[in-house]
């Protein structure tokens, strides 16, 4: 997996930010959400949608473009960005609220 630029200086902030936690980049084809986990990062998309002013499909189309787990606690981050309008929000679900899944293999 090739890491953006900006992922990997995102993810080197976040280690920053937490010395006592390893930041690792995380697949999102690779992670399973709980309903209750869905319902927070609609309301934080919104969130950031108002904050810069933008429609909340915006954020969608990006909600899984920086994400991050936290380990050893397994918090699994999410960074929502509108770069050109100077706007980010990190996202926090405990565990409890995702999973990691195995990829699907190819039947052939």
């Amino acid at each position: 997996m090739q890491i953006p630029m900006r992922q990997e200086y995102i993810r080197l902030r976040l280690q920053v930010q937490r010395p006592e936690q390893r930041v690792v980049i995380v697949d999102p084809d690779r992670l399973a959400l709980h309903s209750d986990a869905a319902e927070v990062l609609q309301q934080a998309a919104q969130e950031v949608a108002a904050e810069a002013g933008v429609p909340p499909s915006v954020i969608h189309d990006r909600l899984f473009q920086y994400v991050f787990c936290l380990v050893p606690s397994g918090i699994l981050v999410l960074v929502l960005s509108v770069p050109e309008r100077d706007v980010e929000i990190s996202v926090e679900l405990p565990s409890a609220m995702w999973q990691p899944v195995a990829p699907e293999r190819d039947a052939s």
